[in-house]
């Protein structure tokens, strides 16, 4: 048993010091690593970004979203979605 409360305020006192260590300063970026997405544009029309994968949150569900398993963006118009392709990327 007291192996057990040793083992327990060992680990109690491991987090605690992590929690009260100094954070370490993230590398400078050359990029913005954010940029807050309300609308995107599609072939010339500006569509809102939706929070949902279904655009629930849009009216007539018209919107794009982002499949975060795949990486790609999708436009629905309803109940139907269609990919977006960039073709304005070069490798």
């Amino acid at each position: 048993m007291s192996h057990l409360v040793t083992g327990v305020a060992a680990a109690v006192a491991a987090v605690a010091a992590m929690a009260l260590a100094s954070p370490v300063a993230a590398p400078e970026m050359d990029y913005e690593p954010s940029v807050s997405l309300t609308t995107l544009t599609v072939d010339g029309t500006d569509y809102p970004v939706c929070a949902y994968e279904d655009c629930s949150d849009q009216p007539n569900q018209v919107g794009l979203w982002l499949d975060t398993d795949t990486g790609d963006w999708w436009l629905s118009l309803g109940e139907k979605s269609y990919l977006v392709v960039d073709d304005t990327v070069t490798p």
